[in-house]
Formats: C-alpha cells, structure tokens, sequence
C-alpha cells in the first residue's frame, strides 16, 4: 500500500501534520521530538522528546494515549524498542496511589537524612 503524501492527518501544537511526516524513511529515533503536545500527566505542553524518554530513557506510560492521532506510534515504540523496555514502560500497570505516595515518602526521608 503506497502512503499519500501532503494529506493533512491532524494538528499538533497549531502545526499540521502530513502523510508526508510519517512516510519519511530511515529516520531516527529522534524523528518526531520537535513535536509538541499537551502533557495529560503534567498539564502544560512538553516535546515528543520529553514522552519517548520520561522514565529512565523509556517512554512515557501515556504515549499511546497522547500521540495515536497524530503519529503511527505504535509502530515507532516496536521499531525503537523492545518488548522488554515497553512492557516496563508504555505497557507496564502504574503503581497505586498508596504505593506511589510511600515511595514518595521514603524518597524524601532519605534525601533529608543525607543532609
């Protein structure tokens, strides 16, 4: 199946983005990271930079939700990673508030008691 190229296939951050975007090929995995959005988790906009490397230079958890209408990102996670590294990231279950708050809690225990 041949892409067409120039057809206008959404708006991110006021530019239009283009069949053309994406039929490029050979690109790297820093492709799209002059790309903006708006952050669902952060609530202001970051670059697509930011989302492919959040956590510990994995994907953000919510970068399918983020990005699926304007980018073929599953099909940019499966070429620039590994199972693996989405299943610790993009596909891993977020941690209950519970659990994320007491780690938060230990985390400035310890950061109060180095000093």
């Amino acid at each position: 199946m041949t892409i067409p190229t120039g057809l206008p296939v959404g708006m991110v951050s006021g530019r239009m983005l283009t069949f053309s975007h994406m039929a490029r090929k050979g690109k790297s995995i820093e492709q799209y990271d002059s790309l903006e959005i708006r952050c669902r988790l952060l609530g202001h906009q970051v670059p697509f930079q930011y989302c492919r490397s959040s956590d510990a230079n994995l994907p953000c958890r919510k970068i399918l939700d983020c990005w699926w209408e304007s980018l073929e990102i599953e099909a940019y996670l499966r070429k620039n990673f590994t199972r693996e590294e989405l299943n610790r990231s993009v596909y891993a279950k977020p941690k209950s508030k519970i659990a994320s708050l007491i780690e938060l809690m230990e985390k400035a225990k310890r950061n109060g008691s180095a000093e």
